[in-house]
């Protein structure tokens, strides 16, 4: 279960676990002081107490625009996350300190050059965010960068991300050579997801039509449901956007 920024809570994951699958949430959904660590000794608990479970995870954005990275990671490595995801920086740090308690670090990865260095710094996996992946998502599709990562680094294990909700699709992903998947979107309609009604039947009863890339969000291009409001800010960044987005000083403040 793919971390989702304001949608991954804490009783979306304890229900992965008891399935038997991995969740993961984004540590920025608890912003507030103790919040995080408290949600990390609950899943702990309930991970013990229930048989043949599957595991949780955090998702890191380890880029400096995360204000509250050094707080959450010291969080993080004090209640032994079981494994972790990083996005958007060098995850350097966060690889050598799960590794020092046996945790596990899969790094979100777009292309082989950025595949390579997290290989050098002995991360545990990939995660390929392929085309159609909800939120942020890479140039390529799944068939393209699954077998070269593959190829390239034919020892570390891969879960496809991007465009898959269904049966199918997972096999599909497999084929390709991936070692699992990762599945957001499809869960935000869940029982236990607490996002407003109108937002699960939009994720339901929407198709491929209705879903855009759009840079106008965060500048790093993602997928989103075609909405009247993502049609009237537009889907590109202009100049201006663009270069506050790429300025190591302002993009801390966007």
């Amino acid at each position: 279960m793919a971390p989702m920024f304001l949608v991954s809570n804490k009783e979306m994951m304890e229900e992965a676990m008891s399935n038997g699958i991995a969740g993961c949430f984004p540590t920025l959904n608890y912003r507030k002081d103790g919040e995080l660590k408290l949600i990390l000794q609950q899943l702990n608990q309930h991970k013990i107490s229930i048989a043949n479970p599957g595991t949780y995870g955090v998702n890191l954005i380890v880029q400096k625009t995360n204000p509250l990275y050094k707080v959450h990671l010291k969080d993080c490595i004090d209640e032994k996350v079981p494994f972790f995801i990083t996005s958007l920086g060098n995850p350097k740090e966060v690889i050598e300190a799960a590794h020092s308690y046996g945790g596990k670090v899969f790094c979100d990865v777009t292309n082989l050059e950025h595949a390579a260095k997290c290989a050098s710094l002995n991360a545990d996996g990939f995660i390929a965010v392929c085309q159609g992946a909800g939120g942020h998502a890479g140039p390529y599709p799944m068939s393209v960068l699954i077998p070269a990562l593959k190829k390239e680094f034919p020892h570390i294990p891969v879960a496809a991300a991007g465009g898959i909700a269904t049966g199918s699709g997972i096999i599909s992903a497999l084929a390709a050579g991936a070692e699992g998947v990762s599945i957001g979107t499809r869960f935000i309609a869940c029982t236990e997801a607490t996002v407003q009604q109108s937002y699960k039947d939009a994720v339901v009863n929407s198709g491929m039509e209705d879903v855009v890339l759009t840079e106008r969000l965060s500048g790093t291009p993602c997928n989103v449901i075609n909405t009247p409001y993502a049609r009237k800010i537009g889907y590109k960044q202009n100049f201006f956007e663009r270069w506050l987005n790429t300025n190591s000083t302002t993009k801390k403040i966007l």
